[in-house]
């Protein structure tokens, strides 16, 4: 009777271990989040504390359904190398879901995120090349592609009447992705801009003299650069350094204090933005100040990256919250089918308020949400809106 007992408890035990085994002992969500706080894109740490900071507001409220969220809040360094052990430590945490960082990790991560592991993730990045809910139904964005972005920017370019633009990236996965596309989609001269070149640098070069000087004998009207902040800075001081003419502009992720601290390299420097600034009165930013009357968030993260790691954490447990409430209000005992039940639940989001911190998710079956954006330009050491929320107005296939 006793070997019974003991082999029936060793059974348990292995079950509760196994992957789609129990979703865990302590009853808790546990979400993971990356961050990068040491690395390349570490000047947008603000983003991983905006969904940290979301769990934190959201735990204090009773937690989702009735159950705590438990955060794995780690560093992932910017890097594919680190990224991806990082991400199976999470998943062998227990993870019912993750929000990653850069778009080189979710690229290199796919199949692991949609074949392997089948886990919901957010990537903040917005590669058109991960937004597939047939190939990749694991993986979300929220808000328009860097595709979409570029075409926005080269929508005002053509407005405020340039009539070139020359592309430049860094030589990551990230940094090409974009601009491959949309030279691809031949966007700008379907809008009428000529591309006069495009040139591309490695990642850490520390000196960009030569690659200005060739944007310099180009001489465009508009130059549009993609990849992290840490090489965008390079790129503006270099240019301004170099005398280039060009207005220039950036993905979303150089609309941040230290490119707008750069003084006169960075005036008039323009960048996709999709979440509203903490001097408005959106409902989300009374959200943030309940959550300051405990928690204080600082100054150097007040700024829209911040709200967006806030949304994104919102909509992934928003997941949970309908999964768990299907279930009658009880965390799935199988860690797949709880992971399961979440991505279906976001797949099935329509008309999702998401506090006015961006547009709302009309239909999330596109796992994207929306196409809007609206452009910032650096003035006087502040990026300012300059444009609402507008799509890509060109027709061009």
């Amino acid at each position: 009777m006793r070997r019974t007992v003991f082999i029936v408890a060793l059974l348990a035990l292995l079950m509760s271990l196994a992957p789609g085994g129990p979703a865990g002992a302590q009853d808790k969500i546990v979400l993971g989040i990356m961050g990068d706080f040491t690395g390349p894109t570490a000047a947008g740490e603000a983003l991983a504390y905006g969904r940290r900071d979301y769990v934190n507001y959201i735990n204090a409220k009773g937690g989702v359904a009735g159950h705590q969220v438990a955060p794995i809040f780690i560093d992932g360094k910017g890097t594919v190398q680190t990224e991806i052990p990082v991400f199976k430590q999470m998943v062998e945490r227990g993870a019912v879901a993750a929000l990653l960082w850069s778009t080189s990790g979710g690229l290199a991560m796919r199949d692991l995120i949609n074949k392997i592991h089948k886990i919901p993730v957010m990537l903040p990045g917005q590669s058109i090349e991960v937004v597939d809910p047939v190939n990749y139904p694991f993986i979300f964005i929220l808000g328009p592609t860097y595709e979409d972005q570029i075409k926005i920017l080269l929508d005002k370019a053509k407005a405020d009447g340039a009539k070139s633009v020359a592309f430049m990236n860094d030589d990551t996965a990230f940094g090409k992705s974009g601009i491959d596309n949309v030279m691809k989609m031949k966007y700008a001269e379907c809008i009428g801009l000529k591309v006069l070149g495009r040139i591309e640098f490695p990642s850490q070069a520390p000196d960009l003299t030569t690659e200005m000087a060739r944007l310099k004998s180009l001489d465009p009207d508009f130059v549009y650069f993609h990849g992290p902040i840490t090489p965008a800075i390079r790129v503006a001081q270099n240019s301004h350094g170099m005398g280039v003419r060009a207005v220039r502009a950036g993905y979303f992720g150089t609309a941040v204090p230290s490119m707008a601290a750069l003084g006169p390299a960075a005036e008039k420097w323009m960048a996709p933005n999709f979440y509203v600034d903490f001097k408005s009165d959106a409902p989300v930013l009374r959200e943030i100040a309940e959550y300051e009357k405990t928690q204080p968030v600082p100054d150097k993260h007040k700024i829209p990256i911040y709200l967006q790691g806030w949304t994104e954490a919102k909509v992934m447990l928003e997941g949970a919250r309908r999964a768990i409430e299907k279930n009658g209000r009880k965390i799935p005992s199988s860690l797949d089918t709880f992971r399961q039940m979440v991505r279906d639940e976001i797949h099935g989001l329509k008309d999702f308020d998401l506090g006015g911190a961006t547009a709302p998710i009309v239909d999330y079956r596109n796992h994207q949400g929306n196409v809007k954006a609206r452009l910032l330009q650096n003035q006087g050491g502040v990026f300012k809106p300059v444009t609402g929320f507008e799509a890509p107005k060109g027709k061009c296939s």
